[in-house]
């Protein structure tokens, strides 16, 4: 003889990357307590949210970080073959990421309205982030290709 009626700011549409046991924590931990037993604990939605920012800040320190130094370093030649390869390979790593966070949205069936609708911050880091890791790799390869080319940087 005992009800519940839970509300709170949330959404089903689209799960949170590593908190989506939070969120489902706390309807079930509601009903435990109605029930006079002791709710399930884990990380705070609050101590998600410090981790999230944390990460989300060093990772766009970092891509900003890495275009503004590779735009205002000249293009030099690589020491070594070996060197040569990891700069391609750096770059190719670059634009894939930065093409799976721009199609993120997409393949897990969402696409980006919901996704802006559902989690805008969420959405709006992976635009950033997915932007500047997609330029990161094609200054990088272009900066590659003018050095093969000869053509030194304007």
């Amino acid at each position: 003889r005992q009800g519940l009626i839970l509300l709170y700011n949330a959404t089903p549409e689209v799960e949170l990357p590593g908190a989506a046991g939070d969120v489902d924590r706390i309807p079930a931990g509601a009903v435990s307590i109605l029930m006079g037993d002791d709710p399930a604990t884990g990380w705070s939605m609050h101590t998600y949210y410090v981790v999230f920012d944390l990460l989300v800040a060093i990772l766009l320190g970092t891509a900003i970080w890495g275009l503004v130094r590779a735009i205002r370093r000249p293009v030099r030649p690589a020491r070594s073959s070996a060197r040569a390869a990891w700069r391609i390979s750096r770059s190719v790593l670059a634009l894939l990421v930065g093409l799976i966070l721009l199609l993120f949205p997409v393949l897990i069936g969402v696409g980006w309205r919901v996704l802006f609708l559902s989690i805008p911050d969420l959405a709006l880091v992976l635009a950033i982030l997915g932007l500047l890791m997609l330029a990161n790799g094609l200054q990088a390869l272009l900066r590659l290709a003018r050095l093969q080319t000869g053509r030194p940087r304007a």
